[in-house]
């Protein structure tokens, strides 16, 4: 760690100054990052969040952490013993497979820090909680690099297999999550109401829209960033010498988008297996947000790392079996 630390001021000195010799291209990039912004991170992960803020604050999500009230005690059983998750854990993983990156993560995150989960829980379910949306797969992968519906809904089935293997195969199965406590003496955290109290309904909603907002600021901000550097990298880097595979693959590895975009013009099927790994392990640009979400929460992040690696390599394998296969 000390050694990378002594790295650090070297290495912003230097993109400080790619930034200020390739000023065009940081403008370039910001304008590009600024575009992806409207035309699919706010679309497409917004309303996802404000609903996932409302859910919180109006306290939905609590009947699924009793079998009485919630699923049913086979179900919980049957997560627990396949995934090791309890119902109420679930819900961070089923938003991110809705609303895509880093959606779950952040709500987790939320649900970690308000104690709706115990830390064994949120630990279980940070390890696929962040994923593609199906509106980036379908529509932006799909459609907009193949040109077909049925090419992102085939990349949406791989992410989703993948995730449930990963998730089976790195259970923790040695404790009982559910947690049985009565309506009467759960005692709503601060900044959370009732549902019973409908005359908070609307301070409920205002305040998830504005954190909803606040989560997408910085989820662009991020987005913009490396939008900018990656334009950056492609202009000063010989990329000529690396194949348009190998190009996209690293690039890819750094920001989804730009990856996903430098993909135009490979073989269809390297294509298609590069986009299913691509889309699967998300970036740096993603897990940064991940990061931050599960810090802020005091969850480890190394759990959720190696989960996406191994992830991320079943994806690979299946979309390169079903590549053949079709």
């Amino acid at each position: 760690m000390r050694r990378l630390r002594r790295w650090i001021a070297p290495g912003l000195l230097l993109l400080l100054s790619l930034f200020l010799w390739e000023n065009a291209a940081v403008r370039a990039g910001a304008v590009e990052g600024l575009r992806l912004c409207g035309r699919v991170l706010i679309p497409s992960l917004f309303p996802f969040s404000a609903v996932c803020g409302l859910w919180l604050r109006l306290g939905a999500g609590q009947g699924l952490s009793r079998p009485s009230e919630g699923l049913p005690r086979f179900s919980e059983r049957l997560l627990r013993w396949c995934f090791g998750l309890s119902g109420q854990a679930t819900l961070p993983v089923l938003f991110g497979l809705m609303g895509g990156y880093p959606l779950g993560a952040q709500l987790l995150g939320r649900m970690a820090r308000d104690r709706h989960l115990t830390r064994r829980e949120a630990v279980s379910a940070s390890r696929i909680c962040s994923q593609p949306g199906p509106a980036f797969l379908i529509g932006a992968v799909g459609a907009g690099l193949f040109g077909s519906t049925a090419a992102g809904l085939r990349l949406l089935g791989i992410n989703s297999l993948s995730a449930l293997a990963t998730a089976a195969l790195l259970a923790d199965r040695r404790t009982v999550y559910v947690r049985r406590v009565p309506v009467s003496g759960w005692d709503p955290p601060s900044g959370h109401v009732s549902p019973m109290d409908r005359s908070r309904t609307a301070a409920a909603f205002s305040g998830a829209i504005k954190d909803a907002a606040e989560g997408m600021l910085r989820l662009c901000g991020i987005a913009v960033f490396f939008s900018a550097a990656l334009r950056v990298l492609r202009t000063v880097l010989p990329l000529y010498r690396l194949p348009q595979w190998a190009a996209a693959a690293a690039f890819g590895s750094l920001e989804l988008t730009n990856g996903v975009a430098l993909l135009r013009g490979c073989p269809d099927r390297i294509a298609f297996v590069l986009a299913a790994g691509l889309s699967t392990w998300g970036g740096l640009c993603v897990h940064l947000q991940v990061l931050d979400a599960l810090q802020a929460a005091g969850l480890p992040f190394r759990p959720f790392l190696r989960a996406k690696l191994l992830q991320t390599l079943l994806s690979l394998t299946l979309a390169a079996i079903l590549s053949f296969v079709l």
